[in-house]
């Protein structure tokens, strides 16, 4: 992933350009309208995935405060009329900028607490909140087969081994869930321009350490989720804690706070997209009609979270479809046309890194495909 984020940012250096689109253009010249479909759609996912979030994490806020029987949707309808709304209709997201680090913070402290509680083993069998938790959440570390109860009954599913778990097409399932994790390359572009001194070495060398500690920071969670939890963590692994602990509940709080100034940055993208597929003229971005517009967005995405609820689900199919064409097919096919327009200066170096991200491309295709297929599968069955 960083290795192709970097590539793009060779890429505008290569084709003078300042914009995915622009450096398209430069390069490729044909389809871009492909392109800003795929950079249109991928902020809504994003939408998508954060309304999903804010759902579960306020359900579980508002169980803790002892109104169980709260239905999701109605959780839902509040959550996007009196925070994602009013947020989003602000004209100007410099007043949101002083609160940029309450993401960071938040996922500190989660990760922090999922140590904490892994190593105190509250949700070991016999833990203080285990018995909290429904069947389907609890630690279950045989394939197929859920935690038993207190009495050892267990649902007796097809048990298979770990390697078996760990090495079938479904493992696929968690790479598009990474795909839509370390998805940045639609703005790569614009970090490349707005970069101080950007020369393509210092822009790779800044991007690799970013992504090596998204890596690690990532890495952390997912393996204390996953020892804590086994083959019953949850797409999103805050669900898996009881709503009876105090530590989850001030993650809740936090990721809540994080997600909800974070959902109108990543709108803003899903909006202008929708400005330039139709190109809508300067002038009639009023804000009457920029209103009406961030109002209808809000209620599509509305909708559909309505009657999608998994969040694996969505960051995989977003993650296998739209990840794989911004991650892997569209630089590929960008720097491939850039050196192909400069074939008698490129160096064999470059033209050999031609045929390496090629085959990187089938590689990410490949898996992507899996990985839906199997995601959607596990879904319907």
């Amino acid at each position: 992933f960083g290795y192709y984020f970097t590539l793009l940012g060779r890429v505008c250096s290569l084709s003078s350009s300042s914009t995915f689109r622009g450096a398209w253009e430069r390069t490729v010249k044909h389809g871009s309208v492909v392109v800003v479909t795929a950079n249109l759609l991928k902020p809504a996912m994003g939408n998508l995935s954060l309304s999903i979030i804010l759902t579960d994490t306020l359900q579980s806020l508002l169980q803790t405060a002892g109104f169980h029987n709260t239905s999701r949707i109605a959780v839902l309808l509040l959550c996007s009329t009196l925070g994602v709304l009013p947020l989003c209709l602000i004209k100007s997201l410099k007043t949101l900028a002083p609160f940029s680090a309450v993401g960071l913070i938040a996922m500190v402290i989660t990760a922090i607490s999922m140590g904490v509680r892994y190593l105190d083993g509250s949700y070991e069998r016999g833990g203080r909140f285990i018995n909290d938790l429904p069947h389907t959440l609890r630690p279950s570390f045989e394939f197929g087969l859920s935690y038993a109860d207190e009495s050892g009954n267990r649902d007796n599913h097809d048990n298979g081994s770990y390697y078996h778990y760990f090495f079938s097409p479904q493992i696929l399932i968690l790479a598009c869930m990474l795909f839509e994790a370390f998805i940045a390359h639609n703005n790569a572009p614009r970090f490349y321009v707005e970069l101080k001194n950007n020369t393509t070495r210092r822009f790779a060398i800044l991007s690799s350490i970013s992504f090596f500690a998204s890596s690690v920071f990532y890495a952390f969670i997912a393996c204390v989720g996953f020892l804590t939890f086994g083959v019953n963590s949850d797409g999103y692994i805050i669900n898996n804690y009881s709503t009876n602990d105090p530590i989850a509940t001030i993650c809740r709080v936090a990721i809540f706070i994080s997600v909800l100034l974070t959902y109108p940055v990543i709108f803003i993208g899903f909006r202008d997209g929708i400005l330039d597929q139709f190109m809508i003229p300067i002038e009639k971005q009023t804000n009457g009609n920029l209103n009406i517009i961030t109002i209808i967005l809000v209620g599509i995405i509305t909708f559909l979270a309505v009657w999608i609820s998994d969040l694996s689900v969505v960051n995989a199919v977003g993650g296998g479809t739209l990840g794989t064409m911004i991650v892997f097919v569209f630089p590929t096919l960008m720097f491939g046309s850039a050196i192909k327009d400069s074939y008698t200066e490129a160096t064999l170096s470059q033209k050999m890194e031609v045929w390496i991200t090629n085959g990187l491309m089938v590689f990410g295709i490949a898996m992507g495909f899996v990985g839906v297929q199997n995601a959607l599968l596990e879904k319907t069955s």
